[in-house]
């Protein structure tokens, strides 16, 4: 019988799996329906990631706060560089929250479909494809 708080690290890492498949999902309606709005994606394609290594901390007990804060990011960080799983893919999930950034706050610089395409292949990919079985 699993404990209550492997029930909790359980539930919590399925609402973020959950999350960043409803993320996935926005990414494609978005390419898809509105095709000027790369930057949107972009966006999106990074917090998928982060909702993706958010359920893996979870399964593993490391639960950040709520709130999203600087502070939650550091400590994700922390999280990522001391996993054996997490830091192999660290450069992958720091390019995505580079590029989101990029598209928040420099608006002046414009993302393509392209663009958007290679962070799902690559980045993206090598994210899921390092958690998902841990999941």
């Amino acid at each position: 019988m699993r404990t209550i708080r492997e029930q909790f690290r359980q539930e919590r890492a399925r609402v973020h799996r959950e999350h960043a498949e409803h993320n996935g999902r926005f990414v494609n309606q978005v390419e898809e329906k509105i095709p000027d709005s790369h930057d949107w994606s972009v966006t999106a394609v990074f917090y998928t990631a982060l909702q993706y290594i958010d359920a893996y901390l979870a399964q593993k007990g490391r639960v950040l706060s709520h709130k999203a804060t600087e502070q939650n990011h550091r400590k994700r960080i922390q999280f990522i560089d001391e996993d054996n799983v997490l830091s192999r893919i660290k450069y992958d999930y720091l390019l995505l929250k580079s590029k989101s950034e990029t598209a928040r706050y420099k608006p002046p610089v414009k993302f393509t479909a392209n663009d958007v395409q290679k962070l799902i292949d690559n980045q993206l990919q090598a994210i899921k494809n390092a958690i998902l079985p841990h999941l």
